[in-house]
């Protein structure tokens, strides 16, 4: 985990991509997207604001028991967390896209 959490943080990107809206609908599709006690894991920088409180929310408000959640000592201050969903897989993922890029 040690060596994964190297790698990503000399690639985590001081700002997402996404925006706070595409990473909930993310977790909200997650659950129609895995098997039934599947286990999702995500990441995400804690830089100001620090985002991660709301989406380990998203995920266990979606159906994820928190099994870890973890903020290595790194330069980049990542978070990475792991759910396991512990309600029934939803049947299909919502119509559109779950997240757009943005430019950066």
């Amino acid at each position: 985990m040690k060596d994964w959490v190297a790698w990503h943080t000399a690639y985590d990107d001081p700002v997402s991509p996404l925006s706070d809206e595409d990473i909930e609908r993310t977790a909200a599709a997650a659950p129609a997207m895995c098997a039934p006690g599947a286990t999702v894991i995500w990441t995400r920088h804690r830089r100001a604001p620090d985002l991660t409180p709301r989406v380990r929310g998203w995920f266990r408000a979606s159906g994820f028991d928190e099994v870890a959640f973890d903020t290595p000592d790194t330069r980049t201050r990542v978070g990475v967390g792991v759910g396991c969903l512990a309600v029934a897989p939803r049947a299909a993922p919502p119509d559109g896209p779950l997240f757009t890029f943005r430019a950066a």
